[in-house]
């Protein structure tokens, strides 16, 4: 019987499109409630891949906005609410949750009432009528990119895509949906051109993953490190580009993929870092949202010019296909990975 996680991975870009829907007549209205709001910052919080999803969004946030914004983890948050309360008086906290019912996220935003904290609640989650939506501000739903498998891939793209789609109405940056937009059509073809190459790469001899992405897209890199540890069940971590020659180097020989998305910017010490990787025994892959000419390196391109924060997505795509064939070859159940829930109670 087919796995849910491929299913999913390979329906993301239909429910992409109908996250998009939700988003495309709400810009205008949310840049007013930003300017009427008038938050002093910004705060994404969420738990394991939604926090992952959380950092991205805060470092886009931060290029655009002119306030301070942040990602912290609900579980930090609630544990040492107090040290958080100056940073997030008057903040718009915005909650990242795939169920909207995950009790780190719910005790964090009881915790910051109880501590006095002036805030407004923003949620995004893929369920109705959730714990979370009911004390939220302002919520969008969106249950059509609910994961079923405890792994999440679809339910990452499109809680990615949604906190863009907010970011661009609170800045008014409408490019940000317009490179959401094209991705969304070129997707589906692109995810049937690389899946084939992803099920080869995944048969050869690597037991390890390494993750490399720069900017805001660092944090939905995380997020494709995580996908080798729940899916494949293998150790995976993420660093920036460049940043991996600063010690992590030292663990990275011939039974290691790594994985690389780079910007058009830097090219020549790009190049010479792949070069140091190759000297090392790694296998590598690299992801650039046009079609880039690297000699000796296998890459793979969207083909059309989405943007940074859009091209993540396409490359997440990636780990989490070459994680999926992993896992048949280690014998993990990427639908259910042993020890792991869909969302957490406590």
């Amino acid at each position: 019987m087919m796995k849910k996680t491929i299913q999913e991975i390979r329906g993301q870009y239909a429910a992409l499109s109908q996250t998009l829907s939700l988003f495309r007549g709400e810009l205008p209205a949310l840049r007013r409630q930003w300017l009427e709001r008038a938050p002093r910052s910004l705060a994404f919080i969420g738990c394991g891949s939604s926090y992952m999803v959380a950092c991205s969004l805060r470092d886009t946030a931060a290029s655009l906005l002119d306030v301070p914004a942040y990602a912290i983890p609900a579980g930090d948050l609630w544990l040492n609410c107090a040290r958080y309360r100056r940073q997030l008086s008057g903040a718009m906290v915005v909650a990242v949750s795939r169920s909207g019912r995950t009790s780190e996220i719910l005790y964090a935003a009881e915790a910051l009432r109880r501590e006095g904290v002036d805030f407004c609640l923003c949620s995004l989650a893929e369920a109705e009528n959730t714990p979370l939506g009911e004390q939220a501000a302002i919520r969008f739903e969106m249950p059509w990119a609910f994961d079923e498998s405890v792994c999440q891939t679809r339910s990452v793209t499109c809680l990615y895509a949604a906190g863009l789609c907010l970011i661009a109405g609170f800045a008014g940056a409408g490019e940000l949906l317009d490179g959401l937009e094209k991705l969304a059509a070129a997707g589906p073809a692109y995810l049937e051109r690389a899946e084939p190459e992803m099920e080869k790469l995944a048969a050869e001899g690597w037991d390890r993953a390494v993750v490399l992405a720069d900017g805001s897209c660092a944090g939905l890199a995380n997020e494709g490190a995580l996908a080798f540890q729940e899916i494949a069940q293998i150790p995976a971590c993420r660093h920036h580009v460049l940043d991996v020659r600063h010690g992590p180097m030292v663990l990275i020989g011939e039974k290691t993929l790594v994985l690389a998305y780079l910007f058009p910017e830097g090219r020549p010490q790009q190049v010479k870092l792949l070069r140091d990787l190759q000297q090392k025994g790694a296998r590598l892959l690299v992801y650039t949202n046009l079609p880039a000419e690297l000699p000796g390196v296998r890459t793979v391109s969207l083909g059309t010019e989405v943007g940074a924060e859009a091209g993540a997505i396409a490359f997440l795509n990636l780990c989490q296909l070459t994680a999926y064939y992993k896992s048949l070859e280690t014998g993990s159940d990427p639908d259910a990975p042993d020890g792991l829930d869909a969302w957490i109670h406590i």
